[in-house]
């Protein structure tokens, strides 16, 4: 019990940042289960067996119960902070897709783990957006106004990409490595834009939200070649030290 009571104080006191770093990652464990079955699929790697209805209802069912479990982590879990009832409703939402591979796997159709994936990264979505006062962290006094700027333009930058690849898709699948391949690297720069434009807007209304959001997505871009990783560095050499220091002086008075 004492070790169960020291993890719990431990994420009591969570850092607004490590939440939305935790809930950035869960948002992307489903695409990778998708990505992972469309890649076997393409290789002839998945099964092909015949599954009774009933058993197929029924991981129907589970995948439903755990896409319907967090509505009841809050009034479950009453006592717990507000960060523990979201890692638990966050976790929840990534198993709904968990019984939809299980299904692709088994029977070698894809329809499964998309639905399902999209499913659970909606509820990821919808969860962060309901417990999204877990991200709150001090207002910057002073924005850096150029990384805004660079955020905006990565994140228009990355959009224009997926609307060329979608508009010479055959040429795309071609030089990409495939249908998957092609299908993640529209994922990626469609969440790589969003998010930086999503970004850009607390920074710009200097939001109590601007400060873990930047970080999150920053540490992110640093793997995205190659104009992530020059926004990432402009940021990490320029930017994060600059607020930090603004930050920490005004909490000091």
């Amino acid at each position: 019990m004492k070790i169960a009571d020291r993890a719990l104080a431990r994420w009591r006191g969570s850092s607004p940042t490590l939440l939305l770093a935790i809930a950035a990652a869960l948002f992307v464990a489903p695409a990778i289960y998708v990505l992972t079955a469309a890649m076997l699929s393409q290789q002839g790697a998945l099964g092909d067996v015949t599954i009774s209805g009933a058993l197929e209802l029924a991981i129907w069912s589970a995948s439903g119960a755990f896409l319907l479990a967090p509505f009841a982590i809050p009034r479950l879990l009453r006592s717990f902070a507000r960060s523990v009832q979201l890692l638990l409703a966050l976790v929840v939402s990534v198993g709904a897709c968990v019984p939809g591979l299980v299904l692709t796997f088994v029977t070698g159709h894809r329809a499964p783990v998309r639905a399902l994936g999209a499913a659970s990264m909606l509820a990821i979505l919808g969860w962060t957006w309901g417990f999204r006062e877990c991200f709150k962290a001090g207002r910057i006094e002073s924005i850096a106004p150029r990384y805004t700027t660079i955020l905006a333009l990565v994140g228009v930058i990355s959009l224009l990409f997926v609307v060329f690849r979608v508009a010479s898709w055959d040429r795309a699948v071609e030089s990409g490595g495939g249908v998957a391949a092609s299908g993640f690297l529209n994922f990626v720069d469609t969440t790589v834009g969003i998010a930086s434009l999503s970004v850009a807007r607390p920074r710009h209304l200097n939001s109590a939200y601007a400060r873990p959001t930047t970080e999150v997505l920053s540490w992110a871009l640093l793997g995205i070649p190659l104009l992530g990783t020059f926004a990432a560095l402009y940021w990490l050499f320029a930017v994060r030290r600059q607020e930090q220091m603004i930050a920490t002086s005004a909490h000091a008075a």
